[in-house]
């Protein structure tokens, strides 16, 4: 029910934006400046996953310094959270229209004869035209159309359903960043990456009926999103390339960064691994059990004498990524073997095979000890990078000693003693204690909360006046408002399906015996001003200063206070004119919640029902259905609580005060584990008794924001929050034979968000939107939203200086440590200003008159985009999360908010 953002997130957005790295050192020189890094790990590991480019770095604590060992082409910028280049630069070109009724994309864009696609069945590059007029590869597509595996065939199916046009050109630049063993970088690498991704992610079983032993599901799973949005590639040169591409989006930066080749090794490391992995009986690209035994991953820090092995192995005849290009005139592959000496080179001098081209390198790996020693690439002799945005040159420090501590604490006062300059791990405020004057802190955000809320109310008289609207449903009829029959068809031994939905129940089919059912109840959260009301009601302020020792920010919608959007947007402005404060609004919340009740009695009177507060023996007044023969039923909810969450436990339990103190509502707490959750809140009809002897009507949901976002990102955000049939977890359910409550405009709002196409020219028209269904979930109140969790990153502030981090993230983004700098250090300090480089951008006008986008870059970096009133502070530090259009993409985004 809930896993970290982080992993899944960061593992997703390596994979989609080239993921593949290594480092190493020769003859190096002395660093001048140095760090101390601790990291946490309950069982002293460093790593918990392997370190190789395909399927490893799943841990947090590798993917910490992984980041600084790559080098990644384009990346979020800390200020915008819009990709910007780093070490490649791009040009946009587009040319579509999109239909406003299906946002079908209509492409434009000629796809040249020359555009080259790696054909994982003949083992060549061949042109994308030739296999799509393979009768072979056609006639599989069309027989099984809207069902293509992910892989080579869909990105020949995309080229045939678009009848050889492609929407969006985008042509990249790479700098000849060197690998850390003194190979220059080129684009050879990228096309040995393409054919890696190609072969590993294309299923040939499919044609061939034999064994792909070169496929792997996990691996197709996270590439083929990616390699599903390509329809060739165009080579230029020896450091540039051509994507075209099927995937258009609000702004050109989102579709660079999501289709970047940008291999993280060099191909001849690739290759060696890959060598290794089908010549070992018991090493693979991840940790797996399978009928021929246990694998375990390849790891380039434990494994370099098998990579080292398979290099001195790797010959012409054995290395497929560059097949069939000296057709076409390439020579690319003809360095393989000066490539190989070099990289077996380097594994003797260091003992390991982590090779790439980022800012660091692996200078020395103990397992025994659990420490690493990372150095500056200067110190082998080669330049120091410098990116295109802001001109930045990196790294800042010339060593970093990685250890670990096996308790938190241990790091937190290593940092305070100035033993360790940083320590590695967010902590709570309640946990670091007392700050010295020394030590800073890096905020991060960790898990955001908030209530779900059952609104079933699912009885209706159809004799009625009125009409009750669902999906592509109308029944007719008068609802009788916060009225419930939970289980319906088993209590009424009766299939509801013909009445318009098989939740919905005629009141006519109820008698005084169903209505003594325990399953006969009035939920008050079914009524649209008690909802509305409970969310007035809280006082995030009381709940930050009292469970969290201040070390939270209030949040009032589904968009995060440190989101981009939250500022740019100005959606404090909105939560205000929704009355909705940090410190909430008793009084206000109280008579809404009089008058909602008021107003259901005025329907539930004429049916001889009636709402009153009954004293109890003590002279406490309760809310209570009173029935037709005068019998009295408590009303009673059911509040589902985390227990295994102390967090959660506490805001549950301070809510559950505010409930009957304030609403005069019987609360019944079950203190539920994640497991409960996931079965019976999320995996049940919401009409039913999911708790054997009860219905859930709160849960206190938890979501993962470890993850810098851009203002775009807001998008998925308010429409997986409160739309129905997008994301599948209740109160908006997915499947709608469930219980759900319906609002035609929150719909189409969600689902044009989630899954609709905005064009660049369509800035303003996304923020509208975004808002819009802000302001309406917020009225809605399936989900209350609660507290944004901060956590800290401890530096020694008296050594270490940090000028850039993620938002979201604080170090858990390259520009941490790729950035900082020892203070009395000669090291020279990056610039400190957050503030972005000034684009040009020239826009030719379309060659159509649709709305048509054909915009060029002539600096080749991302296209600025128009802001809303008020702009956006160059303060507001933030990432992005990578847009995908596809529903696969779109989804899995969404599971990584899960918590």
């Amino acid at each position: 029910m809930e896993a970290r953002k982080i992993l899944p997130l960061v593992t997703i957005v390596l994979l989609l934006g080239g993921i593949l790295g290594g480092s190493f050192t020769t003859n190096a020189a002395q660093p001048q400046s140095s760090i101390n890094v601790l990291e946490f790990s309950s069982t002293g590991a460093l790593f918990m996953s392997p370190w190789n480019p395909v399927l490893g770095f799943t841990d947090t604590y590798g993917m910490y310094l992984w980041m600084h060992i790559r080098e990644w082409g384009l990346y979020p910028a800390p200020d915008t959270g819009i990709p910007v280049p780093t070490t490649a630069t791009f040009q946009y070109v587009g040319n579509y229209t999109v239909d406003p009724q299906t946002q079908a994309v209509v492409p434009y864009l000629t796809v040249p004869a020359n555009a080259l696609v790696f054909d994982p069945f003949t083992l060549q590059w061949v042109p994308i035209s030739v296999a799509a007029a393979n009768q072979t590869y056609a006639s599989y597509i069309k027989n099984n159309a809207g069902n293509i595996p992910p892989g080579f065939l869909t990105t020949v199916s995309n080229y045939i359903n678009n009848n050889g046009k492609a929407p969006v050109k985008i042509i990249f630049n790479f700098d000849q960043v060197p690998w850390h063993d003194g190979v220059n970088f080129s684009v050879s690498d990228v096309l040995g990456y393409l054919a890696f991704m190609w072969r590993w992610s294309t299923d040939t079983s499919v044609l061939t009926n034999q064994t792909d032993n070169y496929y792997d599901d996990e691996y197709a799973s996270s590439v083929g999103p990616v390699i599903g949005l390509f329809e060739g590639i165009e080579i230029i040169n020896d450091t540039s390339l051509a994507v075209y591409t099927t995937y258009v989006d609000i702004d050109p930066a989102l579709i660079a960064y999501t289709i970047i080749p940008y291999p993280g090794v060099p191909y001849d490391l690739l290759a060696s691994m890959e060598l290794a992995v089908m010549n070992s009986t018991n090493l693979w690209w991840s940790d797996k059990t399978t009928s021929k035994g246990t694998l375990t991953g390849i790891d380039m820090l434990i494994n370099a004498n098998e990579i080292k092995a398979a290099a001195q192995a790797l010959t012409p005849s054995k290395l497929y990524y560059f097949n069939g290009l000296s057709s076409y005139g390439y020579t690319f592959g003809n360095d393989l073997s000066t490539r190989t000496a070099a990289l077996v080179s380097w594994i003797n001098a260091h003992g390991n095979a982590v090779v790439s081209n980022g800012p660091f390198y692996v200078d020395s790996y103990n397992a025994q000890s659990n420490t690493m020693v990372l150095k500056n690439k200067a110190l082998l002799g080669l330049p120091k990078i410098k990116y295109h945005w802001n001109n930045l040159v990196v790294p800042g420090v010339d060593q970093m000693v990685v250890g670990s501590v096996t308790t938190e604490d241990a790091g937190i006062q290593a940092v305070k003693s100035g033993t360790a300059d940083i320590f590695l791990y967010n902590e709570p405020m309640n946990k670091i204690g007392q700050i010295p004057p020394t030590v800073t802190l890096i905020p991060t955000t960790s898990l955001f909360y908030d209530i779900s809320v059952n609104p079933t109310s699912n009885i209706f008289d159809p004799a009625g006046p009125g009409k009750i609207q669902l999906n592509g449903v109308t029944i007719n009829g008068t609802w009788l408002p916060g009225l419930a029959l939970y289980d319906p068809n088993t209590v009424l031994n009766k299939d509801l399906s013909s009445y318009g939905h098989p939740d919905w129940v005629p009141f006519n089919l109820i008698n005084s015996n169903v209505m003594k059912d325990p399953h006969f109840m009035f939920n008050p959260f079914g009524l649209d001003g008690v909802r509305y009301a409970f969310n007035l009601l809280i006082n995030r302020k009381s709940l930050i200063d009292s469970i969290y020792q201040g070390g939270a920010l209030p949040m009032l919608s589904a968009i995060m206070p440190s989101a981009p959007a939250y500022k740019m947007l100005n959606i404090s402005g909105l939560e205000q004119q929704m009355g909705i404060f940090p410190s909430g609004d008793v009084n206000r919340a109280v008579a809404m919640y009089q008058q909602a009740i008021s107003n259901a009695n005025q329907t539930l009177n004429q049916y001889g029902f009636s709402l009153k507060f009954v004293p109890d023996s003590n002279g406490n007044p309760w809310l209570t259905l009173i029935l037709p023969d005068g019998t009295q039923k408590t009303v009673t909810i059911y509040f589902e609580v985390r227990v295994d969450d102390p967090l959660r436990k506490a805001i549950g339990d301070q809510i559950t005060v505010w409930i009957q103190q304030y609403f005069h509502i019987k609360v019944n707490e079950d203190l539920i584990q994640r497991k409960t959750a996931n079965t019976n809140v999320f995996g049940k009809d919401m009409a039913s008794f999911s708790f054997a002897d009860h219905p859930w009507s709160l849960y206190t949901e938890g979501w993962g924001a470890t993850v810098d976002e851009s203002v775009y990102t807001s998008r998925y955000d308010v429409a997986q929050f409160y739309a129905p049939f997008i994301y599948p977890f209740n109160p908006t359910p997915s499947n709608p034979n469930w219980f759900y409550l319906w609002n035609q405009t929150i719909y189409e709002l969600g689902q044009k968000l989630a899954f609709g196409v905005y064009t660049p020219q369509q800035v303003n028209n996304l923020f509208n939107d975004i808002t819009k269904l802000d302001a309406m979930g917020m009225q809605q109140s399936l989900r209350v939203f609660l507290t944004l969790g901060l956590d800290y990153y401890m530096v020694n502030g008296a050594k270490v200086v940090i000028p850039y981090y993620g938002s979201s993230t604080g170090l858990g983004s390259m520009w941490g440590l790729n950035t900082a700098y020892v203070i009395s250090a000669t090291t020279t300090a990056p610039p400190t200003t957050t503030a972005p480089p000034t684009t040009t951008t020239t826009t030719t006008t379309p060659t159509t008159t649709t709305t048509t986008t054909t915009t060029t870059s002539t600096t080749t970096t991302s296209t600025t985009t128009p802001a809303p009133s008020g702009g956006m502070s160059t303060a507001t530090l933030t990432g992005i999360v990578v847009v995908i259009v596809v529903v696969i993409a779109i989804l899995a985004y969404f599971m990584t908010r899960k918590k």
